[in-house]
């Protein structure tokens, strides 16, 4: 047998083991048994703030409501990591405040003048305004000679307006936008994990149980609806409004 047949046998061998396995991944999800082809796993936390704020109001929660020696001490550290969250989102927004009318709005507004005043040369007597107040041409009745009447130091500023480019700003827009979609993914799988894929217990004995390999970790098995409400209001609606006030910000 050559090795033209031996590769042909060998070729149709895997298509049948690959065919096989696929219809047996069907007849079994038709037949509606328990097999599921994808495996799931507990997954940890992020490492940030708000996966550290998650941890201790769910580890303390259930301390205080299955009893300690140290009560005092319990409520502190929820109340702390309540803050600390509260502090963060203040942060942020104090940040996206103040660099919007710092820097983003004088930015704007000098690009806004120094092109109005552009347009009311290149276009005399034929100029429309803007929402914002800012002359702009009417198409047709451009005047290129008027831009020799500009000093060089205007023509300089007129031709260097940054992201002038329709193209290049576009780019720059894309991977900024994919830049923050990253994240919000992130908070979408959070979102996701812990509200809904997360079962509800009545009760929050039911929320965690030890880990059977190290003693200091513990495994989430269900959230209580005050948990839920304490992660969704405190930590996953805020992120989710300064992500998208920081990608305006960066838009503009």
């Amino acid at each position: 047998m050559s090795s033209r047949d031996l590769a042909v046998m060998g070729s149709k061998t895997a298509e049948s083991a690959s065919s096989a396995s696929e219809e047996d991944t069907e007849a079994a999800e038709g037949a509606g048994t328990d097999e599921d082809p994808l495996h799931e796993e507990h997954e940890p936390l992020e490492e940030s703030i708000y996966g550290w704020a998650v941890s201790m109001v769910v580890r303390d929660v259930v301390w205080l409501s299955e009893g300690t020696a140290v009560p005092a001490h319990r409520v502190a550290r929820v109340l702390n990591s309540i803050f600390l969250i509260l502090l963060t989102n203040s942060l942020q927004a104090f940040l996206l405040l103040f660099v919007s009318r710092l820097l983003t709005a004088p930015a704007v507004l000098n690009i806004r003048k120094t092109y109005g005043k552009y347009e009311a040369l290149m276009y005399p007597n034929h100029t429309t305004l803007t929402v914002n107040g800012f002359d702009r041409g009417v198409p047709g009745f451009r005047v290129e000679e008027n831009f020799m009447k500009m000093d060089p130091e205007e023509q300089r500023g007129i031709c260097q307006v940054p992201l002038s480019h329709p193209w290049f700003l576009i780019s720059i827009l894309f991977i900024w936008t994919l830049t923050c979609q990253i994240e919000l993914r992130a908070i979408f799988e959070t979102a996701v994990r812990l509200l809904w894929r997360t079962p509800t217990v009545p009760s929050t004995q039911d929320v965690t149980r030890p880990d059977e390999e190290q003693d200091h970790l513990v495994t989430v098995e269900g959230l209580a609806p005050v948990m839920k409400t304490l992660v969704g209001v405190f930590v996953l609606i805020p992120r989710t409004v300064m992500l998208l006030l920081l990608n305006y910000l960066g838009c503009r």
